[in-house]
């Protein structure tokens, strides 16, 4: 007969609760933090809009549109459980800040206006690591 090793878990229950709360707590952690991100890419994607018809860029030399701040005023985050998306509610929103692909900018916005995909895509980049950090303080929180 060889030899027999056995391992008995102690605070199983512990454990089992704990990773139950965990479970439910994982929505909560990581919205605020994917909220916070989706509001700063949705200032820089409306060209950093100051209210009014007022931007962070600047207007094309010989630049006969006037700015009405819709652009600006159009650009919001909206969330759908776990989801968030950035809107743009104005008719140009496409041929300013591009199209969810990040294709359609307009040449003259080239350059100028930030493409609304690429900005949104870098601002996540940065969640993975603050996300991983939230579950670990969690967990142990948790005991876990």
């Amino acid at each position: 007969m060889g030899a027999q090793i056995t391992v008995k878990i102690t605070g199983a229950d512990n454990i089992q609760v704990g990773l139950r709360t965990l479970a439910r707590a994982l929505p909560g952690i990581a919205n605020d933090d994917v909220e916070n991100a989706m509001e700063l890419a949705r200032h820089e994607a409306s060209g950093w809009w100051g209210g009014g018809n007022s931007y962070a860029v600047p207007e094309r030399s010989g630049q006969a549109y006037v700015r009405t701040g819709a652009y600006g005023s159009g650009t919001y985050v909206e969330q759908d459980g776990a989801s968030f998306r950035l809107m743009g509610e104005a008719a140009h929103t496409r041929i300013v800040g591009g199209d969810a692909e990040g294709r359609g900018q307009a040449w003259m916005h080239v350059g100028r206006w930030p493409v609304r995909a690429v900005v949104v895509r870098r601002y996540a980049e940065t969640l993975t690591g603050e996300i991983d950090n939230r579950i670990q303080e969690s967990a142990e929180a948790f005991g876990l």
